[in-house]
């Protein structure tokens, strides 16, 4: 078992039913059924996106919750969904977010990996997207809000994605530093 993920099924095992299947996450072990991991009361927390990078969907419609954006920050958490069947090309960081762009959590690797860069898997499919019932917010793209930080990519894919969705945009409040 590698954390997050299960090594010993293939796709073709993972139908829904009451099928049990090891989870191992931050080291622990638990049994789950695929049924209780599409569950909406199950939902996996983790701390950050790089917490969320660490965690691979097992199986379409796993919830998990980020309490912030950035480590060690109180904003831009989230709700995001496993989606097995849909592309990597549409990673953006905020809303779209593929486990397989490299991010070490710095502010310094944050734009590379907004852009995708270093992308492992180009033209795969099984991303995590985040549920937008409420809103979003350039934090949820990884804005920090400081007015002392580079926030033009972060604000810039937060602008892009509500022009091309129409999704009302949610507690935007903040010094966003445009470099």
């Amino acid at each position: 078992m590698i954390d997050g993920k299960i090594s010993t099924m293939s796709p073709a095992d993972l139908l829904d039913g009451p099928e049990l299947i090891e989870v191992v996450q931050g080291g622990e072990s638990r049994r789950s059924t695929i049924s209780a991991l599409r569950s909406s009361a199950s939902i996996t927390p983790v701390a950050s996106i790089t917490g969320l990078l660490a965690l691979v969907g097992m199986v379409d419609g796993q919830r998990a919750n980020t309490n912030s954006y950035h480590a060690g920050y109180s904003f831009g958490g989230g709700d995001y969904v496993w989606s097995a069947s849909a592309s990597k090309d549409d990673h953006d960081g905020g809303s779209v977010i593929s486990p397989t762009v490299p991010w070490n959590g710095t502010l310094a690797d944050r734009d590379d990996f907004l852009n995708s860069v270093g992308e492992t898997d180009p033209g795969g499919t099984g991303v995590w997207r985040l549920s937008y019932d409420s809103g979003v917010n350039f934090y949820q793209f990884g804005a920090v809000g400081t007015g002392s930080d580079d926030d033009y990519r972060p604000c810039q894919n937060f602008l892009n994605f509500i022009a091309v969705t129409n999704v009302p945009s949610a507690d935007t409040n903040g010094v966003f530093g445009i470099e």
